[in-house]
Formats: C-alpha cells, structure tokens, sequence
C-alpha cells in the first residue's frame, strides 16, 4: 500500500536508509523526493532517441523508480548490490576501501585498506529474531498495491482539486547528482593532497563538469557547478530544491535556473494520475513481481 502513493506521487530515493520497520509498518523518512520532476534534455543533439524512450517506459514510468522494491545498481566499475528499501537485506560486499590499521601496538603495525560491506539498517523485518525477506510474500504486497491503486484512481479528481491535499508543496529536494559520487569526493577531498594545496583539491572538483562537455557553448545548467562547487568546498553535501508548481530549479546559493524541467513536478502528478488504468495496473503488477 506504501508503494502506491510513492509511485502515483513521483517519489523517488525510497532506499534501504530511508525505510523503518516499525513494529508491523513500513515508516517512511526523507519525503522530500516527492513530485520528482523530469530533467528538461541538454545531452548532445539527436541523441534523445529510442534510448531515453525505453528508459521512461521501464523506468521513469514505473514502480521501479521508487527504490523501494529490489533492484541491482551496476557501477561503472561491474560491481553491483542492492540498496531498496525492501530487497538490502544482507550484507554486500562493495569495491569502496577504508583504511585500517593492522597488527597495532606491536612493531608490525602499518596501515592497509579493507574493502567497506553496505550493511542493512532498520529497513530489515525482524520476527522471532529472524530476518524476514519480502520476497516470500510478493502475492500480499501486490494485494495491497492494488487495493491502494484502485483507492487512488477512484479520488484523483478530489486529490488534485484547487482544494486538495496535493497542492502547494514546497522543500522539495531534487537528487541531481547521486549523492555516493559528493560523498566519494568528498572523501578525495580529504586526503592530504587536497589539504596541502588548494589547487589539488579544485582539480578533483573538476571531474563534475565532465557532464557539461558536450556543448561548446556554456549550458543553460552551468550554475549547477558553482552550487556544487561551494557546498563541497564547505565538506556539504550539495542540495537542490524546487516548488511543486514550478519548472525552476532553485540554487543554494539564492538564484534559480528557469524551466530546467520538463514540465513541474505538480503536473508530472496529475500526468501520472490521468495514466492509472487497468492497464496500467496490470503493468506495475508485472514491475513488481519481477522485482
């Protein structure tokens, strides 16, 4: 049932750290990816093709795209792990390292690395002392998942009324960047290179205009970097946030960049709202029984 509204309300970054298992209910924290807009398209020309198609149909415009139901993460690097709220509930073995001191107080002690386990936090079920999986249990999560969504459909009109209850949000915070990739730079930002000299540090914040490569003009988004740049710098983590009615982005540092979005994040709502059919239904049901 928790599922439902997070997929009819565009919610995103419902991971292992967001979710609580609270007794016999899922409680979940850090609502402040609801209405998740679409990014306004500034990659290269012409290739905004079959690609990006299939990636709304398989992803944007589904159940997938809550990051509540299990789903592997590939890295760049090959390795891959799980970090749903309800699928991360053992321990993964990650390519990150941390270092560690070996053999102390004695004349063999040095310093080495270990490679860094996600572990589960409160999101796992505990009964009887034991882990409980969500998987054993997919035909009474798809029960409520439907009973919720015919909930929804049979309101929609009430809902996003001039008067309802899903108009004039705002704090919202819109995940640019996933936040591994500021907190891995920020670890490089910490070793002693980047203390001893400035100049160290600002080349390793370079690697983010990476993304912003492809035009030879500068980018309606470039005052992304800045914002990146200065919240970083601070040893922050950098954050974006927009209205729901609204298509701007809104800068930390007081300014805004118009129409970075599609459409806002209120519309993509009623959007979705106006696609809950039976066939639609059928389709999610698919997405998170495959899952």
């Amino acid at each position: 049932m928790l599922l439902c509204p997070i997929y009819a309300l565009e919610g995103t970054d419902c991971h292992y750290e967001n979710l609580i298992a609270a007794g016999e209910h899922p409680v979940l924290i850090d609502h402040e990816t609801l209405f998740q807009p679409r990014i306004r398209y500034f990659g290269p020309p012409g290739e905004e093709g079959p690609l990006t198609i299939s990636k709304q149909l398989f992803y944007e415009d589904s159940v997938l795209r809550t990051a509540l139901l299990p789903r592997r993460e590939i890295r760049p690097s090959g390795e891959s792990y799980d970090i749903s709220g309800l699928g991360s509930t053992e321990v993964q073995l990650t390519r990150r390292r941390r270092k560690i001191w070996e053999n102390i107080n004695t004349d063999a002690m040095q310093l080495s690395t270990e490679p860094v386990l996600s572990r589960p936090t409160s999101n796992v079920v505990i009964l009887d002392g034991k882990k409980v999986r969500a998987a054993p249990y997919v035909d009474q999560i798809a029960a409520g998942f439907e009973k919720m969504y015919r909930f929804l459909q049979a309101r929609r009109t009430e809902l996003l009324g001039p008067s309802g209850p899903l108009r004039n949000w705002s704090g919202l915070r819109f995940v640019f960047r996933d936040t591994a990739i500021y907190g891995s730079v920020l670890k490089r930002l910490f070793s002693p290179s980047c203390l001893r000299d400035g100049m160290d540090a600002s080349i390793e914040l370079e690697l983010f205009s990476r993304a912003f490569l492809h035009s030879e003009d500068r980018p309606f988004n470039w005052p992304i970097l800045a914002d990146e740049r200065r919240s970083l710098l601070q040893m922050d983590i950098p954050v974006f946030r927009y209205v729901a009615d609204g298509d701007s982005l809104l800068l930390e540092s007081g300014g805004s960049i118009p129409q970075f979005f599609r459409r806002s994040g209120f519309s993509q709502v009623q959007r979705r709202f106006g696609i809950l059919s039976a066939e639609d239904l059928e389709r999610q049901l698919r997405f998170l029984c495959a899952s």
